[in-house]
This record gives C-alpha cells, structure tokens and sequence, in this order.
C-alpha cells in the first residue's frame, strides 16, 4: 500500500556543524543541506533529493582545506528505493565525480568513478532490496516509524561498494 512520504512537498533542511569544546566553542565548521522535491514519470512518483556537505568558519583557516560534498539521488516514491546516484567530492588536492545506476530487477548496481581525468573501470555490484546509498538512507529513516530499543537492517550502496553487512539502526 502507498504511504504518504514525510518529506515530498520540497522541504529545505540546514544543519550547522560548530566545535563545542574547549577554547574554540561556538565556532562554524561546516554546513550540510538537505532537499526534498517529486516529479511524476510515466511508472509513478520519482524524488530528487540533494545533499550538499561544506567545510566552512574556523575549520577552513585551521586546516588549510575546504571540501564540498554533493549529492544527487533519484528515488521512487513507492516502494522508497533508489533509482540513481551522482555525486561530487571536491578538496584543494582532488574532485572526484561518481554515478550509481541501480537496476532493481536484476539487483545489481553499475558504479563509475572518475578522479580529476582519470575514469575507473565501472563497477556491477549485486545487491538485495530495498537498497539505498548514503542520502537516500537519510530519507528512509524517515518513513519508518521508530520505537526505542528497537533495531532495523537496511541495505546500502556506496562508493562501488555495499556496506559490510547492512546497515544497522539502533533506536
């Protein structure tokens, strides 16, 4: 049956990452964003949700670095599976694009990889549903109903690889 998905209607998270310890409290380190938005395509509803992770304030100035972390993902809404991932990951020393194009009836995912100029051989991974890469994991959390002390497994895909044995929430 169709559940109401919590987080469809183009929702906007923004989390603050700051130090609390020591003679640096309160000091920004980073911010990370989360969008939510749905299209309808001719087999039903897709989402696309974006994460971005920045490194910002204080850290920037300690470490000499800045990173930028992006997301893309494209889900179905029914049943919450992941359809396609692309991310970005960029440093002073590095970026580093990948795609994961998930194919649910065969259960197998192709992952490519590409550093600076230099594209990796693609990579098919098997896995079983439902499965979901790093963002899309944010979002099904989300749709189910959570109880202390109780626990759930989820499958889940990334960086060309599955997680060793699944992914395991403890409430």
């Amino acid at each position: 049956t169709a559940t109401a998905l919590p987080f469809a209607r183009g929702e906007q998270l923004v989390y603050q990452a700051e130090l609390n310890r020591g003679l640096l409290r309160g000091f920004d380190v980073g911010e990370i964003r989360f969008s939510a938005g749905a299209a309808t395509d001719g087999k039903g509803q897709v989402l696309t949700l974006v994460g971005d992770a920045i490194s910002k304030g204080v850290l920037i100035r300690l470490s000499g670095n800045r990173f930028h972390i992006h997301i893309e993902s494209r889900a179905e809404a029914q049943p919450f599976t992941v359809l396609q991932t692309k991310g970005l990951y960029e440093d002073k020393r590095t970026t580093i694009n990948s795609e994961a194009i998930f194919d649910h009836t065969a259960q197998k995912v192709l992952w490519t990889q590409t550093e600076k100029d230099k594209k990796s051989e693609p990579k098919t991974l098997p896995f079983s549903d439902p499965a979901h890469d790093v963002l899309t994991l944010i979002y099904f959390v989300r749709t189910q109903t959570l109880k202390p002390g109780e626990s759930f497994e989820v499958g889940m895909v990334d960086a060309g690889d599955r997680a060793p044995g699944e992914a395991l929430f403890m409430i």
